[in-house]
């Protein structure tokens, strides 16, 4: 069974990334503004993707382990159950792999699929019937549920911008730990 995991908010936590990079900005008065009718247009991430670019020239690692806690113990889990566990998220390239390999999760995880920021996940050619989807993004997850998969589960984290948007109909948590338990330690995941 493949299972595809958000990256963003769903594992890693990118509230507290963009909230570095903010600090980053301002102790070294890196001129960008992230609220510009320009940042609003073409996507806040190609914005901090931009900063990045700016902060690395100086010298400074941005990219560190922004992982939740509990992502890692699921990550191991769902592979001792022999799920195929795909990475599916959204941005520039080298900004997410980046982020990606500093999180240290590349061990547990059998692909990375990076989509552009101008297309959706559920235009992907992913066998959505046989898959799982987790995802905390309210506007994937509806373009994911009408692909009719296997199954979708939503992530409410806590400090999730996402959060206030109501979705009816699909199961929901606040963590990665309260599905493994819901389902047993993983051993139903996929059973309906």
């Amino acid at each position: 069974m493949n299972i595809y995991i958000d990256f963003d908010d769903t594992l890693s936590n990118t509230v507290k990334f963009k909230q570095d990079l903010d600090f980053l900005t301002k102790k070294y008065n890196i001129k960008e503004d992230l609220n510009s009718l320009d940042a609003k247009e073409n996507n806040k991430d190609y914005c901090y993707f931009k900063i990045i670019k700016k902060l690395t020239k100086l010298g400074v690692n941005v990219y560190q382990n922004y992982l939740y806690n509990d992502s890692i113990d699921f990550l191991k889990a769902l592979k001792a159950k022999k799920y195929v566990i795909n990475i599916l998220t959204r941005g520039p390239k080298v900004l997410q792999t980046n982020k990606i390999k500093a999180s240290g999760i590349l061990e547990y995880v059998d692909n990375i699929i990076i989509v552009n920021l101008s297309k959706r996940k559920a235009y992907l050619p992913l066998d959505f019937q046989n898959s799982i989807f987790i995802d905390d993004n309210p506007m994937e997850l509806k373009s994911l549920l009408r692909k009719k998969p296997y199954k979708v589960i939503r992530i409410e984290r806590k400090g999730n911008p996402y959060n206030e948007v109501v979705i009816e109909g699909i199961e929901s948590y606040q963590n990665l730990r309260d599905i493994a338990g819901d389902y047993e330690n993983l051993n139903n995941f996929h059973k309906k």
